[in-house]
């Protein structure tokens, strides 16, 4: 093992820490609370868990979490896979638990993008490639480190959508035996079936990928398309995401999207990149590399589709980022100087390093404050309960677009009174929605 290998590995080892560190201030909330309890035959979807006079079953078991989402799949997403696992740890994990797992997923999750980027183990390299996720990536508070339902949603399931593009790249430049075949086919069902944010863009670049060249791509290629995209249709044709297109808008102009996309650098990036190449006549030559053309196509499609198609809020655009981060890469590490190279990395990961600490403190004063209302919940005779601390940490984080944006993930108990149900059916175990009757600012 030479010394570049040891000193990646240490940078690497001291990142996934560092990410550690920020997890452990997640906090269990919203769909985290409904989803520690088993979806009833009856119930209208998994929140019905909040309404009056319900059967309410906790989530005990993997069985539970299974026997839940083969019920919810017609009630609320075609997500079967992720979201049973997302019950499953919400009914059976601590949070503490929770960001060990999460931390692991993470840690795989940058693997894959050093393997996708192919930075390898250049320090120079990797050092701006884990600088850029910390800067660059946007909602990392909500989606990488934020509750379990968005991380399992988003963070996991970006993680095993990169693992099957990490495999197809392989089948790409050579076949595979009939049992490494069949690993691939399962592994391209699934993960086509998990998340429809990622899906539908993979899926339908992938599509025009094998028209447009047909001729010059294998059969195992062609075969991993195709179960992939049979994945898509067993996450995307459920009844309940047609009900759920209409309740998110429909189809039409969503400006809300176009606000999310204008917040991420990473895509603002992107599209400054593809004008520069165009305008220099080289964006061809990107276009010849199968894989960023998956992944470019990808991002249109995604931004199409959040655009005009339907959108429910900003941790959508996840897959529209990790690929705008993946093709940036891909495109100018050969292009870039080396000593300018140098210079954006010293710059990325000075304000990485000099962002840290202040960012961890905001994270953890947001925990605390929050936790202060689970504590004066459980000793309140009334049911009303002080969280004016947490409240007014709110309205300063909405306030902070770095941070609300970023790094941390604000939301109120002062808009309406389900997540005040919602949390008295997880603190009660199920017996009441109204332990806490109001969260007082």
């Amino acid at each position: 093992m030479n010394k570049k290998t040891i000193y990646a590995g240490l940078i690497l080892g001291i990142f996934f820490l560092a990410f550690y560190f920020q997890d452990r201030y997640a906090i269990f909330s919203i769909d985290d609370w409904t989803y520690a309890f088993v979806v009833q035959d009856s119930y209208f979807n998994y929140q019905s868990v909040a309404d009056d006079n319900v059967v309410r079953q906790p989530i005990m078991s993997f069985h539970d979490a299974l026997l839940s989402q083969s019920r919810d799949y017609f009630k609320t997403n075609g997500r079967l896979i992720i979201h049973t696992l997302t019950q499953y740890f919400c009914g059976t994990c601590t949070m503490a638990q929770f960001v060990v797992l999460n931390s692991i997923i993470f840690a795989i999750f940058t693997l894959l993008l050093i393997q996708l980027t192919t930075c390898g183990n250049d320090l120079w390299k990797l050092l701006l490639l884990l600088s850029a996720i910390w800067i660059l990536l946007p909602h990392k508070g909500l989606t990488m480190m934020g509750n379990i339902t968005c991380s399992i949603d988003y963070l996991w399931g970006c993680t095993g959508n990169l693992i099957f593009l990490c495999l197809l790249h392989q089948t790409l430049s050579r076949k595979h035996g009939i049992i490494g075949l069949l690993l691939f086919i399962i592994i391209a069902l699934i993960a086509g079936s998990l998340q429809e944010s990622f899906s539908i863009g993979i899926a339908g670049a992938c599509f025009i990928l094998v028209v447009l060249r047909w001729h010059n791509i294998n059969s195992q290629f062609k075969t991993m398309i195709i179960a992939y995209i049979l994945g898509t249709g067993i996450c995307m044709m459920t009844p309940s995401n047609f009900r759920r297109f209409d309740d998110i808008g429909g189809m039409g102009f969503h400006s809300n999207s176009l606000l999310g996309l204008l917040s991420s650098p990473v895509f603002l990036l992107f599209i400054i990149s593809i004008i520069y190449l165009a305008k220099k006549g080289k964006l061809k030559n990107v276009a010849q590399n199968n894989m960023t053309l998956v992944l470019t196509m990808s991002v249109f499609i995604n931004v199409g589709f959040a655009l005009f198609i339907a959108y429910n809020g900003r941790h959508q655009l996840t897959a529209v980022n990790v690929f705008c981060f993946i093709v940036l890469f891909r495109t100018w590490m050969p292009l870039i100087h080396p000593k300018h190279l140098k210079i954006v990395t010293a710059l990325l990961l000075l304000t990485s390093i000099a962002s840290y600490q202040p960012i961890l403190a905001y994270r953890k004063q947001y925990y605390e404050a929050y936790n202060l209302i689970l504590k004066r919940a459980k000793q309140s005779q009334t049911g009303i309960v002080s969280g004016w601390e947490f409240e007014q940490q709110t309205d300063e984080l909405k306030n902070n677009r770095i941070l609300e944006c970023n790094y941390v993930w604000p939301f109120t108990f002062q808009d309406w009174d389900f997540f005040e149900r919602s949390l008295s059916v997880y603190l009660t175990k199920g017996e009441s929605n109204q332990m806490i009757k109001e969260v007082t600012k």
